[in-house]
């Protein structure tokens, strides 16, 4: 399973980027615990606010489909099978794992 962060390394991976057919992807919205001064989570908001702009930018970018597309998909916490990975430019295909036979 590629969770969070780990899903936008799987995206943006050189060579052949595969995934078993039972394997599954989790992206969400970032998400930050900010405390402290006002300016400081202030600061902290805005920082978040443009590093979720990039990451969707980079999952576009990397897979052909619209930074919006990402924006929306990410909201809530969305499991992604390997068919669905492979639809949306994850990865570049479906591989059958052999190691539990």
């Amino acid at each position: 399973m590629a969770m969070s962060a780990a899903a936008v390394i799987l995206a943006c991976g050189t060579g052949k980027r595969t995934m078993t057919k039972n394997s599954t992807v989790m992206i969400h919205e970032g998400s930050a615990l900010e405390s402290g001064k006002v300016s400081d989570v202030i600061t902290g908001t805005d920082n978040l606010k443009k590093l979720l702009t990039q990451t969707n930018k980079i999952l576009g970018e990397v897979t052909n489909k619209t930074a919006s597309f990402w924006k929306k998909l990410s909201k809530q916490d969305t499991y992604l099978t390997a068919e669905q990975s492979l639809e949306y430019g994850l990865i570049d295909e479906i591989v059958e794992d052999k190691s539990w036979k």
